[in-house]
Formats: structure tokens, C-alpha cells, sequence
């Protein structure tokens, strides 16, 4: 039996969403193939294989400058098996960590107006 190639045209994907310039650096890929960035004062977490938004992040009030995925990839309880964190921070220092599947905060740090560093 000989192989044979197919020739298939795919359109190009793109990840929606106008950005602002204090974006700039405010995207992460995660372990679990998941990729998210900053979009204004949102965070938008796409599945790196479709190009679909999973989930929109609403509760920074300005834009957001940095995003980060915790660092973990194995069981946490047996209740929850995985617990996708993100860490995401806005240009006036508030600093959100996201339980992205059910796309609320745990929890909300600031200290002031001071910037991330």
C-alpha cells in the first residue's frame, strides 16, 4: 500500500479582542495548554488547540499588565483534581487570583496604588 498526501486548506485563526499598550506582556501559556492574555481590563483564557474563549475574567477595574498560571499539574483533592489558578494583575496594583473554571476570585491583593513590580 502506497501513502498518499492530502492537500487541505485551513483558514488562518485569530484570538479576538483589541488590545491596549499596558497589555503588552500580559500573556501566559499554560501547562495545560491553555493560553491567557489581558484584553483591557479583562483576561481572556483561550484553548490553544480551537482558538476558543473558555473564559472572560471580569473584575479589574483598569488594564490589566501581567498574567500568570500557577504552576501545578497534579491532584489537589478527589473532589477537585485540578484547580486551574491564574494570577493576573492591573496597572493600578491590584493583584486577582482566578479559579478560571468557575471564573471566580479567591482571592484579591493591593497595597494602595502602588505598581507591579
Amino acid at each position: 500500500m502506497q501513502p498518499y498526501m492530502v492537500n487541505i486548506k485551513l483558514s488562518a485563526r485569530t484570538l479576538t479582542g483589541a488590545l491596549s499598550p499596558q497589555n503588552r506582556g500580559a500573556a501566559d501559556w499554560g501547562w495545560q495548554g491553555l493560553i491567557a492574555y489581558g484584553c483591557h481590563s479583562l483576561v481572556l483564557v483561550i484553548d490553544s488547540k480551537t482558538a476558543q474563549t473558555l473564559q472572560v475574567l471580569e473584575r479589574h477595574k483598569s488594564n490589566v499588565v501581567k498574567v500568570k498560571w500557577a504552576k501545578e499539574n497534579y491532584h489537589h483533592n478527589i473532589g477537585s483534581p485540578y484547580s486551574l489558578r491564574l494570577a493576573s494583575a492591573d496597572a493600578t496594583g491590584k493583584i486577582i487570583v482566578w479559579d478560571v473554571a468557575t471564573g471566580a476570585a479567591r482571592c484579591e491583593i493591593q497595597e494602595h496604588t502602588k505598581p507591579i513590580q
